[in-house]
């Protein structure tokens, strides 16, 4: 069985095959199992307080609910992306084109499976502004395709676009962080067990790609190299939905 799993890491084709199959199974229970529960999607502005100060105006901040967003968008969005990034890989093989195509745009789609799941994380830990979902949508997005990059390039006063990368994708962290800590500290209720183990496996997933992997596992065989990470990424995003499916049901 081992030697069969390695065989698979090894040979990219099988390996995308099997990473296809078992995901679009794991989503689509997914999102049979999730029902209908949904999260809001709001917009902050500012507000008359009459209640507080009926004399004399007094600004105060308020939102309102723009729509809402079922878990199973989650999935089917997720799937989406799959079934693009499968069926250009597919079609790509059989043209014979150059790799460099390949790569790109499994870089391109990487990215977004990242931001999505981000995005979600921070919709489960209470940052339901639609002003911050679309900041961290980009900053993770754009922060993960610099991180990707084998461009060398250097920013004046910032270092290299693997840093500034860094940078960008730790602004969404850095507001979940803060938003779960006043949660904490100021609020009535506290967020139920999942979302902080979320939160654990998102932090887990954005340092394995920020990470070298080789400099870390250099002591194995390429190919058994490519068999880490290949499990550790198949775990990360399987447990991600595993968790996901149990704490909202």
């Amino acid at each position: 069985m081992i030697d069969m799993l390695k065989k698979i890491a090894r040979t990219k084709r099988f390996k995308d095959i099997v990473s296809f199959i078992s995901f679009t199974v794991l989503l689509i229970l997914f999102f049979i199992f999730s029902g209908t529960k949904y999260i809001q999607i709001n917009t902050n502005f500012w507000s008359n307080n009459n209640f507080a100060s009926p004399n004399e105006t007094l600004f105060t901040s308020a939102n309102r609910n723009i729509f809402n967003i079922e878990y199973r968008y989650l999935a089917v969005t997720i799937l989406l992306i799959l079934v693009i990034k499968f069926g250009y890989k597919i079609y790509q093989y059989h043209k014979k084109d150059d790799q460099k195509y390949i790569n790109d745009l499994d870089s391109n789609l990487n990215s977004m499976i990242y931001s999505v799941l981000v995005v979600f994380i921070c919709l489960m830990t209470g940052l339901q502004d639609i002003s911050t979902i679309v900041l961290v949508l980009v900053s993770s997005f754009v922060g993960l395709k610099l991180i990707s990059s084998n461009k060398k390039e250097k920013i004046d006063g910032l270092g290299s676009l693997k840093i500034v990368g860094i940078l960008l994708t730790l602004v969404s962290w850095l507001l979940i962080i803060v938003y779960s800590l006043g949660t904490i500290v100021y609020g009535n209720v506290r967020s139920t067990w999942y979302v902080y183990v979320l939160d654990l496996i998102g932090l887990a997933y954005f340092i394995f790609l920020v990470i070298d992997m080789p400099r870390y596992i250099g002591k194995f065989k390429r190919g058994n190299q490519e068999f880490i990470k290949y499990c550790l990424d198949l775990l990360l995003k399987v447990g991600f939905f595993i968790v996901l499916l149990i704490g909202i049901n």
